[in-house]
């Protein structure tokens, strides 16, 4: 009866020094609520945008029923071998033949803007009733198409600013002149997003039939439906090696999947990681204020045992407290998720539509309550200490206090200011701290530097090496022709990229009369032509990988090879970092090449990064005669000081290709991956300073309170309040010296190599993520790495441990009496 009798008093001293310890420190409790808060609040938002993300391309996808398989070909096409070959197979569910009519850019006009240096390869189509279908920006499967009008792709209207009404406009050489009312929008499952460089813009069969007999090259979209879609890569094979038309490009529905989701998957990430590394620094700096609390309530945690009170009474007291801390924390960081939400998918909506509303809420909520448990097991973790903690070495609290690490510091035999001093002896005496807030700056330099880096090295020039493209100024792309073939000129096919299509129907020799006036202008100083064929390795399975092979001279205007060398003889080839992964072999190997009926046996000599034709590409210099001319191209480069814009114009006026900018190329691909990198930067970068002054000011506020007693002497010994600041700005700025260059580090190395991974995801898909097939190397800017950001950081954390530290003055010799 007794010790039931002693149960309420035990409990309500408890519940006093629970409460005593957040009425004293209100500042600190805020502080670690809104650290929680912060990075729930940032997993929160990325969980349900990954979950949006899925959710809308999967739902886009199976509610346009799009292909599980689908082939591009340019060229004559036999649709009944199709057939037939697909009625021998018991996998087929379904397939059919999209015939597209693909336009120059120079034919087209959309709202007066002639897409001559649009890299986006536009196609005029009829929509299906059944399959493959287009969706309006409601949901509906959009059908028959009114006579002269057009439904554009959703990418015109977020991108361009195209509006309901505008107008389109189609020529041709012989004077024909086509109007078009923009009638509204459609999401095209295949070909949605600026990654996914063709389009293709929905008209009535009549009009097209019109279009055709003036203008515009008819091509083909070979799509099948499978009964097991699991199996599209070996049914992509078997089709591959059946002689099928092949001449293009061959996707499958998790690539259609993939782009869909690219840009906006890239925030989620980014925003993931930065969660996690909050996450982890809040654990840390909640373990901190546990052991600081308890280092405080040492005596009455002593007496509580002394009476026989259980240990679990004590940690459970402890345990609610900081439960509560945790459960307000991600409550308020889940309202904020939810409510940052709608913002972050924004575009994804405009794109995809919307998604599942109950995956896109509920994934936000599991998030939260993961986090609530993780809390609640470390600190459960942390609170054992209680229980190595006996009666007398808790009763003799002050002795336990006083024990520190010694330092080789001194106050003696130094110029330094007195409370400098004191600062760098405190900041390795407690190292733990230190070292704590060390981690805080380097996370918080981290979470700036990646971001920003990332748009910086998709926003430079030098990123056009990692796509495939040579460094150079403008890129003119040809169909393959008769003439063209005949005279063996070399070219290339860029798949949906600047060379993917020239002037449809244009006579022959027009690459020769390409080169003439390259030539004859004056503003060019060296050019570099290309023939693109169609040829076949094969992969580490045995199976057959179609791959798009450039020859001709690639020494004058090189690429960036990561391994090796370009080729320089006709048995020497370098592959793609996509291709050579598939084929599992290495620089220095030899693997054979079948191109048209020939198969030759050549050395790997070099690898490079490429992204074109699924990255799936080839440099050589293989014999043209005979094989499958998929397109000719011509790099071109400009001499100093001349505006690649201007030359291109007058190109176009004078040639008889497609004209691109390597530059407007670069941006019109990957521009809108670009502006949501950056404002991920820009988020990320308020984030990092947020978190390095909530740190500064809890971790200061917390030695603080450890140091009581400590100042108050200081203070009685006429020590200025000045100097006993200055103490404790030294510690948190030696932190931050140390933690600065720790983050730059692990920008350049783990947020690189994060980086590449994502970007192997995007691009090769997600069986290619860590098999080495992105090496994109971050570009700095040195003012903002060395300058900007230290400058900024410094402030930041001056002045919180300025906030930290004004309630010294009140901290007189008085308050050193009660303990």
């Amino acid at each position: 009866m007794r010790r039931r009798a002693d149960i309420g008093p035990r409990r309500g001293l408890l519940a006093r020094m629970a409460w005593r310890d957040v009425r004293s420190r209100p500042m600190d409790t805020a502080a670690l609520i809104a650290l929680v808060a912060l990075s729930v609040l940032l997993a929160t938002a990325s969980a349900g945008l990954l979950a949006s993300v899925g959710g809308a391309a999967d739902r886009l996808l199976a509610r346009a029923d799009s292909p599980h398989v689908a082939q591009m070909h340019a060229g004559e096409l036999d649709e009944r071998a199709i057939d037939e070959w697909v009625g021998a197979r018991t996998d087929v569910a379904a397939h059919q033949v999209m015939p597209l009519l693909t336009l120059d850019g120079r034919d087209l006009k959309i709202d007066g803007a002639a897409q001559s240096g649009s890299v986006q390869q536009n196609s005029l189509m009829v929509p299906t009733p059944e399959r493959d279908q287009l969706l309006t920006l409601d949901g509906a499967v959009l059908g028959t198409v009114a006579p002269g009008e057009v439904w554009l792709p959703v990418y015109y209207a977020i991108e361009e600013e195209i509006s309901v009404g505008d107008e389109v406009v189609i020529t041709a050489n012989d004077g024909y002149r086509a109007e078009f009312v923009v009638a509204g929008f459609h999401r095209d499952p295949v070909m949605n997003t600026a990654i996914a460089s063709s389009k293709r813009l929905a008209v009535n069969a009549a009009d097209l039939a019109d279009v055709a007999r003036h203008t515009g090259a008819t091509e083909y979209l070979i799509e099948f439906w499978l009964d097991d879609p699991a199996q599209a890569g070996a049914f992509t094979a078997a089709y591959l090696a059946s002689g099928l038309p092949s001449d293009g490009p061959t996707a499958d529905r998790s690539t259609f999947r993939l782009f869909s989701i690219m840009s906006e998957g890239l925030n989620a990430g980014v925003a993931i990681l930065a969660a996690a590394l909050l996450f982890v620094v809040a654990l840390l700096c909640l373990r901190l204020s546990i052991l600081t609390a308890l280092e405080r309530d040492l005596r009455e945690i002593g007496v509580l045992k002394a009476i026989g009170a259980p240990r679990r009474d004590v940690r459970r007291m402890q345990l609610a407290r900081y439960g509560a801390i945790g459960l307000t924390a991600c409550l308020l960081g889940l309202a904020g998720g939810l409510a940052l939400l709608p913002t972050m998918s924004r575009s994804l909506t405009a794109y995809l539509g919307a998604s599942s509303a109950l995956a896109t809420w509920l994934a936000p909520v599991l998030t939260a309550a993961g986090i609530f448990l993780l809390v609640l097991a470390f600190v459960t973790l942390v609170l054992r200490r209680i229980g190595r903690i006996s009666a007398v070495e808790a009763l003799h609290a002050s002795a336990a206090s006083a024990r520190r690490g010694r330092s080789w510091l001194t106050l003696h035999r130094s110029a330094a200011p007195v409370g400098v001093r004191l600062g760098l002896i405190g900041a390795l005496r407690r190292w733990r701290t230190s070292a704590l807030l060390v981690t805080v700056f380097a996370v918080a330099t981290f979470l700036v530097l990646v971001p920003i880096a990332a748009a910086m090295t998709i926003a430079s020039p030098s990123f056009t090496t990692y796509m495939g493209i040579p460094r150079a100024d403008l890129l003119i792309g040809l169909t393959a022709d008769e003439a063209g073939e005949q005279d063996g000129t070399n070219g290339q096919d860029r798949a949906g990229g600047p060379g993917a299509q020239g002037r449809p129907g244009a006579p022959a020799g027009r690459l020769a009369e390409v080169t003439q006036a390259l030539q004859d202008h004056a503003a060019v100083d060296r050019f570099v032509t290309h023939t693109s064929v169609r040829a076949e390795i094969t992969d580490a399975d045995g199976l057959p990988v179609g791959v798009f092979v450039e020859n001709g001279d690639n020494t004058t205007l090189p690429l960036t090879y990561t391994d090796g060398r370009a080729p320089r003889a006709e048995d020497e080839l370098a592959l793609s970092l996509v291709a050579l992964a598939a084929t599992g072999a290495h620089v220095g190997e030899s693997i054979e090449v079948r191109s048209g009926d020939v198969d030759t046996e050549v050395e790997i000599v070099g690898s490079y990064q490429d992204v074109t034709n699924g990255g799936r590409t080839g440099r050589g210099m293989l014999p043209t005669a005979g094989a499958d001319v998929a397109g000719y191209s011509v790099v071109v480069d400009l001499a100093d000081a001349v505006a690649p814009g201007g030359t291109a114009e007058q190109l176009r006026e004078t040639v008889d290709g497609r004209v691109a900018v390597v530059e407007e190329y670069r941006d019109q691909t990957l521009g809108p991956v670009a502006e949501q990198v950056t404002r991920t930067a820009v988020v990320g970068g308020a984030v990092a300073l947020v978190l390095a002054a909530l740190m500064t000011i809890m971790t200061t506020r917390l030695v603080l309170a450890a140091d009581a007693g400590q100042i108050a002497i200081q203070r009685a010994v006429s020590m200025s309040d000045g100097a006993v600041r200055s103490q404790y700005r030294t510690q948190v700025l030696a932190a931050l010296a140390v933690g600065l260059p720790l983050g730059v580090f692990g920008a350049a190395t783990l947020g690189q190599s994060v980086f590449n991974l994502l970007f192997e995801g995007l691009y090769g898909g997600f069986e290619m993520v860590g098999q080495g097939t992105s090496r994109i190397e971050f570009v700095f800017a040195p003012l903002l790495t060395f300058g900007v950001l230290p400058l900024a950081l410094a402030v930041v954390v001056a002045g919180a441990t300025a906030a930290a530290c004004h309630d010294i003055r009140s901290m007189g010799i008085r308050t050193v009496v009660p303990e």
